[in-house]
């Protein structure tokens, strides 16, 4: 009798125990949810939205002091649409090891957009070039799998294997352990070793607010950092192509309208400072990405070649960020080509 009772009371504090830990991470994922995934369900739940426009800080960005004029913003000032936004925030100073949204989380939101009351007319997907490279694509801090993880089971289908992968993240330190193989680990552009990412990293950080870009030392980091963001040899089987696959699919199935475009490059700095190499291999990865649009059959705008340096915010940076000037331009872009597409041609 009094072993029952003390294997009972063993019983219920380890029960105790187990509600208690495993209690947190419910409580995050009823109350503490990813953010852009949370604002397309709750806005397709209440109403009509001409665009949802997919995005990384590119679409977002604007320089300190000016009002919120992200390409979004101006596109639906131009156009008057109702735009719906799910991109990172743009303000502040970009960041070196900055992790960015890009299709591997779109393919998760348009499941969302699939299951709502209302669905947008049409949706836009930037095509970051730099987000097949080795340092943004494989990076464990930009597949965003809590993030991922907490849209599906709250947002469109609760299954065993997510909510036990959502513990693992939540519970243990299985991103630390995936960060730190990633940045001790090795990049190979092709038969090139650019050497060990976290080396690349810390080599191509330029942390000084004012510098001058005629010091070797600067020229140097600028050097690295467009090698690393843009040189990787883009193929038809990166699995960048099968994110875009799912978001472009889904969204087709659901009659929504498809526009990709590319996102202008500064390849004019690229060039300076990586040489005729980086020209040639990013024209090489283009091509090979227009022709898995042209094959999908997607009305898509080419940017990547379009803007010269003076358009980009960013100088310390190999960023895609753009100022006033080429957002205005690229909203402009988009604003002729979204009208056509709501008037009902096109996919």
């Amino acid at each position: 009798m009094q072993l029952n009772k003390i294997a009972y009371i063993g019983r219920v504090v380890l029960l105790s125990l187990i509600l208690a830990v495993v209690s947190v991470p419910i409580l995050d994922l009823i109350f503490d949810q990813d953010k852009a995934a949370s604002r397309i369900a709750t806005v397709l739940s209440e109403e009509n939205v001409d665009i949802l426009f997919f995005g990384d800080t590119v679409i977002r960005a604007y320089e300190s002091g000016e009002k919120n004029t992200g390409i979004d913003s101006l596109l639906a000032d131009k156009g008057h649409y109702a735009v719906l936004s799910a991109a990172n925030s743009g303000t502040g100073r970009s960041r070196a090891r900055n992790p960015e949204y890009s299709p591997i989380v779109y393919q998760d939101y348009i499941d969302i957009v699939a299951r709502s009351i209302y669905k947008p007319k049409a949706i836009i997907i930037p095509i970051n070039l730099q987000s097949f490279s080795e340092s943004w694509f494989s990076d464990p801090r930009a597949q965003f799998h809590l993030e991922r993880l907490k849209a599906r089971l709250r947002y469109v289908r609760f299954s065993k294997g997510d909510f036990m992968e959502y513990l693992e993240y939540k519970l243990t330190d299985k991103l630390e352990r995936e960060d730190s193989l990633w940045i001790n680990s090795e990049v190979i552009y092709g038969d090139v070793s650019l050497g060990v990412r976290g080396k690349i990293d810390y080599e191509s950080r330029i942390a000084e607010r004012s510098f001058d870009y005629d010091d070797l030392k600067i020229q140097i980091k600028l050097m690295k950092q467009f090698e690393y963001n843009y040189m990787n040899i883009i193929e038809r089987r990166h699995k960048m192509f099968d994110c875009l696959d799912k978001t472009i699919d889904t969204a087709r199935a659901n009659g929504i309208k498809v526009v990709c475009y590319i996102t202008p490059i500064n390849f004019e700095d690229g060039g300076k400072y990586a040489g005729d190499k980086f020209t040639k291999r990013v024209k090489n990865n283009v091509a090979i990405i227009n022709q898995y649009l042209n094959d999908k059959g997607i009305d898509y705008l080419d940017m990547s070649f379009s803007l010269s340096s003076s358009h980009f915010m960013d100088k310390f940076v190999s960023s895609a960020r753009l100022n006033l000037n080429g957002r205005t331009w690229v909203a402009n872009e988009l604003n002729y080509l979204i009208a056509s597409k709501l008037k009902g041609r096109g996919n």
